[in-house]
């Protein structure tokens, strides 16, 4: 505390701080981040002595004079000699106590063990997370909201030094931002943050900034409290208790030395625009663009028409094929003769086994990603998963077919590549007929018996990969088109005839293009207003404004878009709307009547006051000047921190999509065949090749759904059943589903055969398949009986 004495030498009244006589204060202004810096200038007389010592560094001391007022963290003191006796000047540095709230830090974990909170004793760490089910926890993004935040924080005694701090933050609960969003809808993610940067990014989003004021709990209890302060600078927002110019002058009365008024240009961002994440699409490709891949010639341009290479040949020449030849090949009734020898009878099979019917392609064109139909500087990309953006789902496909969702979709939402197989066929005269009415069958058990093959109501699917060469996409289809023949005698399907499949009704193909973004968005498209004085523009790219950010397996993207765009919403903070300000400087005889960071005049604030004590007495100045001159460090620091914010993530998503395999094994290149022997002929498609690929049901994490009788039990899977079937990815229909929704007749291998059923409904357990073959039957048990049962003696 400052004790009033007389001073001989000047012949005036001083003050007595930190034992010394008073020379000068100077108190800077600090925001945000930055704190409110005193530096006290006093002399130490013959009789005085200053009163810090070493280890007062670091602890919390009071200052004030007049008006002005700081409990702050000593930094640093020095001390200059200026006689043989030891007397000298001495320098004090504070900071207000803005230094403790950078040591605290906020824990969004979980605490379970006395062990743990033993640890974080003394640690400034603000522990948030709770087993307590007051739902504050929000575990899919790993954030809480901002007022659960404030609510632990007051709640928590911080140390620095020797001292005991409390925080009163109930000045930002009157904050919101121009959505009407508060401290219960702001959220804050991470686990663990500083406390600063958290409150700093709350004030952000609501156009605020903030600084600290402290005081003693009472005159008994030396715990400080440190309230946290906040000014906002928007038009139409004014501060209650700013003063003008007029009334700060008033205040000093005839003691003014000098007084300058003026405005300065409150240079801050008034527009700020946000680009989503790079746009991956999920594109759909009709018939008239896809076509038979025969193969690229030595020009890099797909083949008209079917034509092979014989092995020791060499690429440019290649030997032509009709379908009909390329069909007795398929149906081992083409033998070698005069024109055909062994080697170039085995590379037409091969052939035959490669491309017809199971290799497609499609030829980009330059617009093929552009919403306005413009060519764009290169060809689309081909990627593993995309977003369809259509408003309902691909062609015939339900919205929430469990089988086709997770077999074609990642668990986002995005869809990988796959294909339409149209049930309608041109016959070899070119007519278009009904497949039992033409010389075409139903699909051979090679394509029905596929993993990758799905029919639903007459239309079938089957997942492909891709391949990209430039402009042109080849497809792979896991398994050959083939189908079975009618024959033409007694009209019954002959399993012994195959033929090829040479076109697909649709494709669907994920692409993306680097230059194009989701977006964007901004603050006044958002807002649907305009800026009065525009000014500084913000803008950047996040990659995480797209619509699969908080996707599911089926939600449309009417929804997705709406999110997204909600999203972006959260992101555009409420920008200050000032353009010009209230600066100015007064200086006045004797002691500061109001403190530093007293609002001025049109969002104006106290950002210096200088004291100085001489002949004259004492005389104070005042220094409103938030962005110019001395405080250009301050703006800097607001430019660092943008900059550090907007840091972009470089890294691209991952797409956890599951790798498709062939049914059947790829042939050996052509080139690479050995010479075969007359008898040694290769062989077609045969019946023992097309054997059926059974699906083994997979066991997993359950809860137990019903009790069946005795150790037997119902157990619902838990991949699917705690999908809410109100929310967006909702409405699965799968009962009736062994394979996806539950299992049945599940037995607890803990329980003797006369149990009545010891397991209560909603036990987690884990459930395992077991059988004695591949193809069943199959027996489901518990494999792992829970900590919580105890079987009793038998």
């Amino acid at each position: 505390m400052a004790t009033v004495i007389y001073d001989d030498t000047w012949g005036a009244r001083t003050t007595k701080i930190f034992g010394c006589s008073f020379k000068s204060i100077t108190a800077q202004m600090g925001f945000n981040s930055q704190p409110i810096v005193f530096t006290v200038t006093v002399v130490e007389e013959n009789d005085q002595e200053f009163t810090l010592k070493r280890n007062d560094v670091r602890s919390a001391q009071s200052v004030t004079f007049g008006e002005l007022s700081i409990i702050g963290i000593v930094q640093s003191w020095e001390r200059t000699t200026t006689d043989p006796n030891g007397t000298g000047i001495y320098v004090v540095k504070l900071t207000d106590c803005r230094t403790v709230l950078d040591s605290a830090h906020i824990a969004n974990v979980y605490v379970d063990e006395p062990e743990s909170e033993v640890a974080l004793i003394d640690t400034n760490v603000v522990y948030i997370g709770v087993n307590d089910n007051t739902g504050s926890n929000r575990e899919e993004d790993n954030a809480v909201p901002f007022s659960t935040i404030i609510e632990r924080v007051e709640a928590t005694t911080l140390k620095y030094g020797n001292d005991v701090f409390e925080i009163n933050m109930s000045e930002l609960n009157d904050l919101t931002n121009w959505r009407g969003e508060g401290t219960n809808d702001y959220y804050i993610e991470g686990e663990i943050r500083s406390l600063v940067s958290t409150i700093t990014e709350f004030c952000n989003s609501v156009g605020a900034e903030w600084w600290v004021e402290s005081n003693r709990k009472s005159p008994v209890d030396d715990t400080i409290i440190i309230q946290i302060k906040t000014i906002r600078r928007l038009d139409g927002i004014g501060n209650p208790n700013a003063l003008d110019m007029d009334e700060l002058a008033a205040l000093h009365a005839d003691h003014i030395i000098r007084r300058k008024d003026g405005y300065e240009n409150h240079d801050v961002t008034t527009n700020k625009v946000i680009w989503g994440g790079v746009k991956r699409k999920l594109h759909q490709f009709h018939s008239a663009s896809i076509k038979q891949f025969w193969g690229f010639d030595e020009n890099g341009t797909p083949l008209s028409s079917p034509a092979y290479v014989v092995p020791g040949e060499p690429q440019n020449r290649r030997i032509s094929t009709t379908t009909e030849e390329m069909q007795d090949a398929l149906n081992n009734v083409l033998s070698r003769n005069e024109s055909m020898d062994a080697d170039q009878l085995a590379s037409l099979k091969r052939y035959v086994d490669e491309f017809w019917g199971k290799k497609f392609y499609i030829a980009l064109n330059k617009n093929v990603m552009s919403d306005s139909g413009q060519d764009l500087s290169d060809y689309a990309e081909v990627i593993s998963a995309g977003w369809w953006e259509g408003n309902t789902p691909p062609h015939g496909v339900k919205q929430f077919d469990p089988d086709i969702l997770m077999k074609m979709t990642t668990e986002d939402g995005r869809w990988g590549s796959f294909v339409h197989l149209s049930e309608i066929f041109l016959t070899g005269s070119g007519t278009i007929e009904s497949p039992l009415q033409a010389n075409y069958a139903s699909w051979a058990p090679v394509v029905k018996n596929s993993q990758n093959f799905i029919q639903r109501e007459g239309q079938s699917y089957m997942k492909c990969t891709i391949e990209q060469y430039g402009r042109y996409i080849v497809v792979n289809l896991p398994v050959a088109l083939t189908r079975l023949q009618i024959n033409s005698e007694t009209g019954e399907v002959d399993s012994s005839s195959f033929t090829r499949h040479d076109n697909l009704s649709q494709a669907w193909i994920p692409l993306m293009d680097r230059g194009i973004h989701y977006g964007p968005w901004s603050n006044t498209s958002l807002t649907k207003s305009r800026v009065p004085s525009p000014g500084k523009s913000e803008v950047f790219v996040d990659r995480d404004l797209v619509p699969w950010t908080f996707g599911s397996r089926g939600l449309s993207n009417e929804i997705a878009m709406l999110q997204l765009t909600d999203m972006a919403a959260q992101k555009i903070d409420t920008l200050p709307g000032l353009s010009v300000i209230n600066t100015g400087q007064l200086e006045v005889a004797g002691i500061p009547q109001v403190n530093i960071g007293q609002a001025v005049g049109l969002g104006g604030s106290i950002t210096e006051v200088f004291i100085r004590f001489d002949s004259n007495g004492v005389t104070t100045r005042y220094t409103m000047n938030l962005y110019t001159r001395e405080l250009g460090e301050f703006k800097r620091k607001q430019q660092e921190d943008r900059e550090r914010q907007q840091e972009d993530d470089e890294k691209e998503p991952e797409d956890e999509f599951p790798e498709i395999k062939d049914d059947l094994e790829m042939p050996p290149d052509p080139e690479a065949a050995p010479e075969t022997d007359d008898e040694d002929e290769l062989q077609g498609p045969t019946q023992e090749m097309m054997e059926y690929v059974y699906q083994k049901p997979e066991g997993g994490l359950g809860v137990i759904s019903v009790k069946e009788g005795g150790p037997f039990y119902a157990v619902r899977r838990l991949n699917y059943v705690d999908i809410d079937p109100e929310t967006f990815a909702g409405g699965l229909d799968i009962t009736g589903s062994y394979f996806l929704s539950e299992w049945t007749n599940v037995r607890n291998l803990a329980e003797p055969e006369n149990s009545p059923g010891l397991l209560p409904v909603g036990t987690r357990v884990t459930v395992s398949i077991f059988s004695e073959s591949e193809h069943g039957p199959y027996v489901a048990y518990i494999e792992q009986t829970p900590q919580v049962f105890s079987p009793p003696p038998i």
